[in-house]
């Protein structure tokens, strides 16, 4: 299991984080926030107890609506700055 902390020092950054650390304060002209298919996935519903819910977890991570990319239901977020 990989569990990554969403607070203190060292954590991921929220699409909100990162827009406000590249819109706000920085110089960039748009963010956009990228669907993740491909990329991730949760290992941990490939075995055990919660690997009934493998396929709900797959569907949710490879075709998450883009109204929810950026909102604190996606649990990895990739997005795309530009300049």
């Amino acid at each position: 299991m990989n569990i990554h902390r969403t607070w203190g020092k060292y954590h991921l950054l929220s699409f909100q984080e990162v827009e406000k650390l590249f819109i706000e304060e920085g110089q960039a002209f748009s963010i956009e926030s990228l669907p993740i298919k491909g990329y991730f996935g949760l290992t941990i519903f490939q075995s055990g107890a919660l690997r009934p819910f493998a396929r709900i977890a797959d569907v949710w991570i490879n075709d998450m609506p883009a109204v929810l990319r950026s909102t604190f239901l996606n649990p990895y977020v990739m997005v795309q700055v530009r300049k």
